[in-house]
């Protein structure tokens, strides 16, 4: 738990004060490192790309002042940098201005491909096919297993279409009607037009959020751990969550 760390938004001081007591994970904010690389709650700005950059530059000025030949330098940037690059690439799609610079000349600081955008999209498309076609690999079975194994899962399937979750909801609407609109609906857009008092509002998303939470452990137990819970285990923890 000590290298764990939560963002926490929406939520009052005294709210956040027991989420890190429960979890003992460290607050932070938006942006954070993971494996090298930051994560933000919206596009990568060129700002945040600097480190990137930064690396790559320096490691050029080491290298220009040692006593490699042409072929060794470009050897090192072909190998080293371009997979530096990569590697963010293959995550983030990175800001114009930070594939413009890198796309440069080698004699320039560059990396010497002729257009890195592109090869930027390249890389993020690449997990698209890989969805489809990579079926046998362990992230990709997670995308595609689901829940009621009645189709591929997503969103609007898991919390609103599946028929474990339908069941969900319709036992937590008995408890408390507002909520029996949620099944084949955009909850969150059809929640926030539904007239009534402030107070009956926040019930309902009171109910909402853990009932969601609730829905994604029951998916998850189901495909890791093979283990179905029950759907009245789920409702009364809801419950009790609530109250």
């Amino acid at each position: 738990m000590e290298k764990s760390q939560v963002v926490l938004g929406g939520c009052n001081p005294a709210l956040q004060d027991k989420c890190l007591q429960i979890t003992g994970f460290k607050e932070s904010t938006f942006p954070l490192k993971y494996l090298g690389v930051p994560i933000t709650a919206s596009r990568l700005t060129k700002i945040e790309c600097d480190a990137l950059v930064q690396k790559i530059l320096a490691k050029i000025h080491i290298w220009s002042t040692r006593n490699f030949s042409f072929a060794g330098r470009a050897m090192l940037i072909n190998t080293v940098l371009f997979e530096m690059f990569n590697h963010w690439a293959s995550i983030f799609i990175l800001p114009k201005e930070v594939t413009e610079r890198l796309t440069r000349d080698k004699t320039y600081g560059g990396l010497g491909i002729e257009d890195l955008e592109a090869w930027n999209k390249a890389l993020i498309a690449k997990l698209a096919w890989a969805i489809e076609k990579k079926k046998d690999v362990l992230w990709i079975k997670w995308v595609h297993e689901s829940l009621c194994g009645a189709a591929d899962e997503d969103a609007n399937h898991l919390f609103y279409g599946c028929t474990f979750a339908l069941e969900v909801w319709r036992g937590l609407s008995a408890w408390w009607p507002r909520l029996t609109i949620l099944a084949g609906q955009q909850p969150l857009k059809t929640l926030l037009k539904i007239k009534g008092s402030k107070p009956a509002s926040q019930i309902t998303f009171t109910i909402f959020a853990p009932g969601i939470y609730s829905i994604w452990r029951a998916r998850n137990n189901a495909i890791f751990q093979k283990q179905i819970i029950p759907l009245k285990q789920i409702i009364q923890g809801v419950k009790e969550d609530v109250k």
